[in-house]
């Protein structure tokens, strides 16, 4: 395969993908997964660790820049994550008494292929570009997680979760289509 970037091939992220994916095979069903609510506890833990590492990565990211409407953009996301959060901790305790910490290597490997671009940026506006093209990455992952949730919540008759997933979705795409409309003035 040919190098289709300036980055290291051992710092690529497809690289990193393709290795982390086999290892994590056998890591990604920790418990079995016997019925709806055991896939349903896996995703909500999955989606848990994905919003503590977006979390602090927007943090850091908004710090990466000194556009003043970026940074709005990216603490709008965080809040929107702590309330996201909230929600996922509260179905886990509706779903297991007690979690296991599930590391969500996807999540990982987009964010590090971020803070790699972010290490050979050389002006501000390119370094802002990094930005939002990784951030809609991974907030498209994010959009993707939690349709899975809504859906699993309705096949499981959670109303109430399926509602608040529902409103998580709309908020995250609304703030996407801003951050779109943001890329053009950069």
């Amino acid at each position: 395969m040919t190098q289709a970037s300036n980055i290291p091939a051992a710092e690529d992220p497809l690289n990193a993908l393709r290795r982390t994916m086999s290892r994590s095979a056998a890591e990604i069903a920790v418990a079995p997964i016997h019925e709806v609510r055991d896939l349903m506890l896996h995703e909500l833990e999955r989606a848990e660790d994905t919003e503590i590492q977006t979390t602090a990565a927007l943090r850091r990211f908004a710090e990466a820049t000194d556009n003043l409407r970026l940074q709005r953009l990216l603490h709008q996301r965080v809040q929107e994550g702590e309330r996201v959060s909230s929600d996922i901790r509260a179905a886990l305790e509706e779903y297991s008494s007690s979690h296991r910490y599930v590391h969500n290597r996807a999540a990982t490997v987009l964010i590090s292929q971020t803070d790699r671009l972010l290490q050979l940026a050389r002006t501000p506006q390119v370094t802002d570009l990094i930005i939002v093209s990784g951030v809609q990455k991974l907030q498209l992952y994010c959009l993707s997680s939690w349709g899975t949730l809504r859906l699993l919540a309705k096949i499981l008759g959670d109303k109430e979760m399926a509602v608040h997933i529902k409103g998580a979705i709309e908020e995250g795409s609304r703030w996407d289509r801003q951050l779109a409309e943001l890329a053009p003035t950069l």
